[in-house]
C-alpha cells in the first residue's frame, strides 16, 4: 500500500517551524508563500488558531489547496466550535454544482453539526477581475495573495491592522449588490 504524503512531510522543517512558532505567537513576521502546499499548510494554520470565524475570498477553492485531508479535518474541527462560522466569496463564476464538489466543501455539507455555519457567495458579477484571493481569521491573521498567476503570496499572523483592512474587504465584496448568496443546502 502506497503512503500518501502530509502536509507535514511536503514542507521544509524549517518553513513549517516559522509558520507554527509565528501562529503560536502571533507574530507580526510576514511570512512568504509560493506554492499550494505552502498554502494550504498556511490556511491549515488559519484554521487551527481561529476562535470565531474565518473568511475565504478565492477563485475556486481548489482542491490543490483546500483538498488536503489535515487542512479539510482543520476546518470541520474549527467549525464544531460553539459560535464558528465560514464565509467564502467565490470570485471566479462558479455553479452551485461545482462548488458541492469541491472535498472541502462535500465534508462540511456531509455534517449536520455543521454545515450551517459555511455561508457561500457568488462575487463574480463584480469581482471577476480581482484575483488578490485571501482567507483572513478573526480579523487577526491572514494569508493574502500578491500575484494570483505566479501563486505568490503572503501571510502574517500578527499584522492585526492589515487583517481589520482585509475583513471590512471582505464585507465590502459581499455586500455589493452584485454579489449574491449560493445555497448549498
Amino acid at each position: 500500500m502506497e503512503k500518501k504524503d502530509t502536509l507535514d512531510s511536503l514542507l521544509d522543517p524549517n518553513y513549517k517551524r516559522i509558520i507554527d512558532e509565528c501562529a503560536r505567537e502571533k507574530k507580526n513576521l510576514e511570512i512568504s508563500n509560493g506554492n499550494s502546499t505552502h498554502a494550504a499548510y498556511l490556511i491549515k494554520a488559519l484554521f487551527e488558531k481561529a476562535k470565531k470565524e474565518i473568511y475565504i475570498y478565492t477563485g475556486s477553492l481548489s482542491d490543490d489547496v483546500f483538498g488536503h485531508q489535515e487542512l479539510i479535518d482543520v476546518a470541520v474541527a474549527f467549525l464544531k466550535r460553539e459560535g464558528s462560522s465560514l464565509k467564502i466569496a467565490y470570485q471566479e463564476n462558479c455553479d452551485k454544482d461545482t462548488i458541492k464538489s469541491r472535498k472541502f466543501v462535500q465534508r462540511i455539507l456531509n455534517n449536520d453539526l455543521i454545515k450551517n455555519r459555511l455561508e457561500v457567495w457568488d462575487v463574480s458579477s463584480a469581482f471577476k477581475d480581482i484575483t488578490n484571493h485571501f482567507t483572513l481569521m478573526d480579523e487577526t491573521a491572514y494569508r493574502f495573495e500578491t500575484d494570483h498567476a505566479k501563486k505568490r503570496a503572503i501571510a502574517n499572523f500578527g499584522d492585526f491592522a492589515s487583517a481589520k483592512t482585509l475583513k471590512g474587504s471582505f464585507a465590502k465584496i459581499i455586500g455589493n449588490e452584485k454579489s449574491q448568496p449560493i445555497s448549498l443546502t
